[in-house]
């Protein structure tokens, strides 16, 4: 996906003095690889307010509304994310693409609960 094509995406978001087209493009100017791929994901999946939200941890721009309060607790088809919701779209990406619809075949591991959780979510969705 091209940097134009994001912001076809995205809603306008406006604050006193700017728009968010402008901070998409600083995001992509400050944000690493892995903050890149993971907005890309986001809107991708719909994920708007989560994008946003990503979008002013890693330029420090406060953008204008409630939505964008940084002090929710981040969530992901119901399930709390632990950082940014990497693992749980890793997950539901994955059950997506292996046609899961069985919570029980998602495959747990101690160490990603957050893929697993993403896993499940997709398998709920089709039940």
């Amino acid at each position: 996906m091209k940097l134009y094509e994001l912001f076809d995406t995205v809603s306008e978001t406006a604050y006193p003095g700017n728009v968010g087209a402008m901070e998409m493009a600083k995001f992509f100017m400050k944000a690493d690889d892995k903050q890149k791929s993971l907005m890309k994901r986001l809107i991708a999946a719909g994920e708007e307010k989560r994008a946003l939200k990503m979008l002013q941890r890693v330029t420090g721009v406060k953008l204008q509304g409630k939505e964008f309060e940084l002090a929710e607790q981040l969530t992901y088809k119901g399930y709390a994310c632990r950082v940014d919701c990497s693992g749980h779209i890793a997950g539901y990406e994955w059950a997506r693409q292996h046609n899961i619809t069985d919570p029980d075949a998602c495959p747990y591991r101690p160490s990603h609960p957050s893929f697993y959780e993403g896993c499940r979510s997709y398998a709920e969705e089709r039940q």
